[in-house]
């Protein structure tokens, strides 16, 4: 799981106190051959038991598997091949470049891949990062799925279902929708600033089953409590066989929840946590110019909340000099005018 807050300050004090003697005993170090284990057989079968617990895979999808030159080869195709699906993979070798690509999974990256589900040739595709922790998908209708996309088709599925049976925990940034999720099916909601150690205390304190993130995917606390896209295409791609294809489940959540388009910007600004977390209530009533707010969350920079069901976020970044700019809303006027105000209140700050 990714380490508490309060876990890494400790290892960086006890390190700066004893800097010196650790890097003596580091030094004595002998090398020696370290054995190795193949753990992937128990893994995949873990995966498989899992997910058909949950779903009956029906219908033989054409599923495209992109691993995008990373840790996924051999993982995610191998599984919904074992699932039943008819899978045919690309970017499966090994490239320490990445075919010259970013390696996350998103439409930038995998325009090949995109397009050829798009075309008809497939039915469905999923594509990971280099180290498989995140996921994206594509249907033939709606083209690419975002992981906020992901999360409201996994999480509503596994509600639907009574699996989730505790909480939700989701970051500031997530799509509304999971709210919606859990007031539907009665669980509770916990928001949490962007970072997936905050969204793990819940799982591995028992208050919650799932967590999610939108620039990250899902974790589950029947599971291991951090971020596993195999699992999660195994999820994914299984219940939209027991529903008989991708697009009709996404469908589903937007008759159900409606259709949301959401976007992220990123501004250079030095010191932009600093500029952000000064002005918070100067943001907040400049924002009101794009109409009602009707609350406001401020536990990682301000996020404005408007009586349309829109939203903005207004966060520095704690590794960046960025301000990163996340909004949310139902259509895609509305949405490119919130962000453009939000960049322009931030401009006349820096």
């Amino acid at each position: 799981a990714p380490a508490q807050e309060e876990d890494t300050n400790q290892i960086e004090k006890t390190y700066q106190e004893e800097a010196e003697d650790i890097n003596k005993s580091v030094s004595k170090i002998e090398i020696k051959d370290v054995p190795t284990i193949d753990p992937s057989g128990d893994y995949v079968s873990h995966v498989i038991n899992d997910t058909l617990r949950f779903f009956k895979p029906r219908t033989k999808l054409r599923v495209l598997v992109d691993p995008l030159f990373g840790t996924s080869i051999g993982y995610t195709g191998r599984i919904l091949r074992e699932l039943g699906m008819d899978v045919v993979e690309t970017h499966n070798y090994y490239d320490y470049r990445f075919g010259g690509r970013n390696p996350n999974p998103e439409p930038d990256n995998i325009p090949d891949t995109i397009q050829q589900v798009t075309s008809g040739a497939y039915d469905a595709a999923v594509a990971h990062d280099c180290d498989a922790d995140r996921i994206g998908a594509v249907d033939p209708r709606h083209g690419y799925l975002s992981p906020n996309n992901i999360i409201t088709i996994v999480i509503n599925e596994l509600a639907r279902r009574g699996v989730i049976k505790r909480g939700i925990t989701k970051s500031t940034s997530t799509t509304n929708i999971v709210d919606a999720i859990a007031s539907k099916y009665g669980l509770r909601i916990y928001e949490v600033p962007v970072g997936f150690k905050h969204a793990v205390k819940y799982l591995v304190s028992g208050e919650a089953d799932v967590a999610g993130e939108e620039s990250s995917g899902l974790a589950y606390s029947w599971h291991v409590p951090d971020k596993d896209g195999i699992y999660t295409a195994s999820l994914l791609i299984a219940a939209a066989s027991e529903y008989g294809s991708l697009s009709g489940l996404f469908d589903e959540i937007i008759r159900e929840y409606g259709m949301s388009y959401f976007r992220r910007v990123d501004l250079p600004v030095v010191n932009g946590k600093e500029v952000v977390d000064r002005n918070k209530d100067l943001i907040i009533e400049r924002l009101r110019g794009l109409g009602s707010v009707v609350g406001d969350v401020r536990i990682d920079g301000v996020k404005a909340l408007f009586d349309d069901g829109s939203w903005v976020l207004i966060r520095g970044s704690g590794t960046e000099p960025l301000v990163r700019i996340y909004a949310e809303a139902h259509s895609a006027g509305r949405l490119n005018e919130i962000i453009s105000a939000a960049v322009s209140i931030i401009q006349s700050l820096k």
